[in-house]
């Protein structure tokens, strides 16, 4: 979310560089009449106007953003408060996971939040030259209080979009060792449904082999896991399932099972991350010059 912003003299363009893995550099547009940001990437702020699908950078973003703020865990870092009496400790993967191509190795940096292998250049000395033996014992003792944190997630959570046409997210209960697929526009109850449906057949199949190498991982054992699928739907629109799906989410972390994000919820939901994508940006725009007219509109 670091942004640097500089102004082109030439016109009301504001290059903006967002510093970031596989992000590239955007131009934003102010029009001194209505000051509507217009973006040239679709997968960005502006997917969170109304009507548009929530893109992945978005909606990413928003998620590490709130498991920063909570404490959750998150891709290649465990979490880091203590777990409540009765409550699920949960972690949180981004949709880049399952489409990448190391998604069920356990030591891929995606992966060791969730089950603890974290590799020793994980705990790289600042200091020049080799390590001190009593600089050694520190890098272990870090790494075996990580990777207790980790182990002790009781829920990962997985955000879905192998497309990029359609948001679902997964729950891989570690405990019971039983996957929850949840979808907000539904799925078919019965077996013979599903099948007809290749694209979850395929979401299936990566979450078993996920859960069930992720579990050898952190227990040294092999356990299959069974399948629940959310049969109802909530979603009526072809275009809200990224709020849909980041409301659910945090409605499961948050201890409440049985609530589903309703359509006027997930309007909210939109804004809101909208909100908290805007209040943690790191970018100081300056709005051009105002006639007189335009200043009276925003006394």
């Amino acid at each position: 979310m670091l942004r640097k912003v500089t102004r082109e003299f030439t016109s009301p363009v504001w290059m903006v560089i967002t510093v970031g893995e596989g992000v590239k550099h955007q131009e934003l547009e102010v029009h001194p009449d209505h000051f509507f940001k217009i973006h040239a990437d679709p997968d960005n702020f502006e997917s969170l106007m109304d009507g548009l699908w929530v893109g992945g950078d978005t909606l990413n973003c928003f998620m590490e953003i709130m498991s920063q703020r909570i404490e959750w865990g998150y891709n290649n870092m465990p979490h880091t408060h203590k777990q409540p009496a009765g409550k699920r400790q949960v972690w949180i993967a981004n949709s880049h996971l399952l489409n990448s191509n190391t998604w069920d190795n356990p030591i891929d940096g995606k992966n060791c939040g969730v089950c603890g292998k974290f590799s020793n250049t994980k705990f790289v000395s600042v200091l020049q030259g080799p390590p001190s033996e009593s600089m050694r014992q520190k890098q272990e003792e870090a790494k075996a209080e990580m990777r207790e944190s980790a182990l002790s997630v009781t829920d990962a959570i997985l955000t879905i979009n192998p497309t990029s046409l359609h948001w679902t997210y997964a729950i891989v209960n570690f405990q019971n060792c039983v996957i929850t697929l949840d979808d907000p526009c539904g799925i078919p109850a019965s077996i013979l449904g599903i099948k007809k449906h290749l694209g979850t057949v395929r979401i299936l199949q990566r979450l078993n082999i996920w859960a069930t190498t992720m579990k050898r991982a952190r227990d040294m054992i092999s356990r299959q896991f069974a399948f629940m699928v959310r049969v109802s739907r909530t979603q009526v629109d072809g275009y809200q399932s990224g709020p849909h799906t980041t409301a659910n989410i945090l409605l499961f972390a948050g201890n409440l099972d049985d609530k589903r994000a309703s359509t006027v919820v997930v309007q909210d939901i939109r804004l809101w991350m909208a909100y908290i994508l805007w209040l943690h940006g790191d970018a100081a725009i300056k709005l051009p010059s105002l006639n007189a007219q335009q200043s009276q509109l925003h006394e």
